[in-house]
């Protein structure tokens, strides 16, 4: 671990960013990118994108036929929800 962490701080690079901490994530681009932490609390964007799409939590959207996942979000009033606390999340 002391010679990985030597090894990353010589090529500048922080730990979480080196290619060992992102061996598994299949898309190379996606190795650079950073968590984004918010308060899930003032923004709870997964509990009503779960809610719209009918489903427990998000964990199970692959469980649901692909077509009865959309219609939800293919009808206004019931993708308002969504919407607000997008906006709200992203203003």
């Amino acid at each position: 671990e002391h010679a990985r962490q030597l090894t990353v701080h010589c090529l500048g690079q922080p730990v979480e960013s080196s290619i060992g901490s992102s061996a598994h994530v299949p898309y190379t681009s996606l190795r650079y990118e950073r968590r984004f932490l918010f308060d899930e609390q003032m923004y709870p964007l997964h509990l009503i994108l779960a809610q719209t799409l009918n489903v427990q939590d998000l964990s199970q959207v692959h469980q649901v036929v692909n077509a009865d996942l959309m219609k939800p979000l293919l009808c206004r009033d019931t993708r308002r929800a969504f919407h607000v606390a997008y906006d709200n999340f992203i203003t």
